[in-house]
């Protein structure tokens, strides 16, 4: 599970996290934190995240193992694709988040070559020709929930 923050990834992990429950499953959390050279304008969201690994980092001794959590720190796309690349042919499936709507200077490089721009950049980038990918790649969206509706 590649985790780069915001709601979607949070509930690709949530989903994860659940699948892990099972002991014949082996969870790999990557969590890819960026370079603190700039601020993060979504202060919500980074302590939503932060929520969101307090049991995940302490998790593996506690359930047998099975969850192992890995942070790699990026400062942009081209080096999250590096990483990601680096990492692929280890597993089976591969889960991240969607990230609708949410543009960030993580992501600066990677969208130029979207083909499948419904997949988010991650799931473009997992699905495209160039990575070889042999895993799958399953992209999550929270649902979507207009609050104004009367």
């Amino acid at each position: 599970m590649h985790f780069l923050g915001f709601k979607d990834d949070r509930e690709a992990l949530t989903l994860a996290k659940r699948m892990a429950r099972d002991p014949k499953v082996k969870l790999t959390v990557i969590r890819i934190s960026f370079d603190r050279g700039y601020d993060n304008l979504l202060d919500w969201d980074t302590m939503l995240d932060a929520e969101s690994f307090k049991d995940i980092k302490h998790y593996d001794v506690i359930n047998g193992h099975n969850i192992t959590y890995i942070e790699q720190v990026s400062k942009h796309g081209p080096q999250i694709a590096n990483i990601i690349r680096s990492l692929v042919g280890d597993y089976d499936l591969i889960i991240v988040g969607r990230r609708y709507e949410v543009d960030s200077l993580q992501t600066t490089g990677l969208s130029e070559w979207s083909e499948f721009p419904e997949l988010w950049v991650m799931g473009d980038f997992l699905s495209s020709t160039y990575l070889d990918c042999r895993a799958i790649a399953l992209v999550v969206q929270q649902p979507y929930v207009d609050v104004y509706i009367h």
